[in-house]
């Protein structure tokens, strides 16, 4: 762990060569772990997976996003008591960004898929299971 939690999330960027260009972690006193990336068309980088630390459950999906040189423009969470997980995650032609996942909040029962889109406001669109 780099952050202050046991599992952060890690942003490294590498030019062409091979060459470790920067690095950066995101994460705060509890667990945080990545299990996604996408580059939108203004090379953005937006990093999903789950948080611990901040959102209002147990685990939240979490949606980071950078920008080109690796600063950090904002987060945002999603989710409600139960596990939440964001687990892929692309951008469509107008930068909007999609975050494919599942959740245990419904009332179905287990987990259920989950499909969030994050649009130009930044803030989820979008968060009803899909099956």
């Amino acid at each position: 762990s780099f952050g202050t939690g046991n599992y952060d999330l890690v942003l490294v960027k590498y030019i062409s060569s091979g060459v470790q260009q920067w690095n950066f972690t995101w994460g705060g006193i509890d667990n945080e772990a990545g299990s996604g990336v996408v580059v939108d068309s203004s090379d953005n980088i937006y990093i999903t997976g789950f948080t611990d630390s901040f959102g209002v459950g147990f685990k939240d999906m979490v949606l980071v996003k950078y920008d080109s040189s690796g600063a950090q423009k904002y987060y945002s969470t999603w989710g409600g008591n139960n596990w939440n997980q964001g687990t892929g995650i692309a951008a469509d032609s107008s930068d909007n960004i999609y975050i494919a996942g599942y959740t245990s909040n419904s009332t179905l029962g287990g987990n259920d898929i989950v499909l969030v889109k994050y649009g130009e406001v930044q803030e989820a669109e979008n968060g009803i299971p899909v099956i």
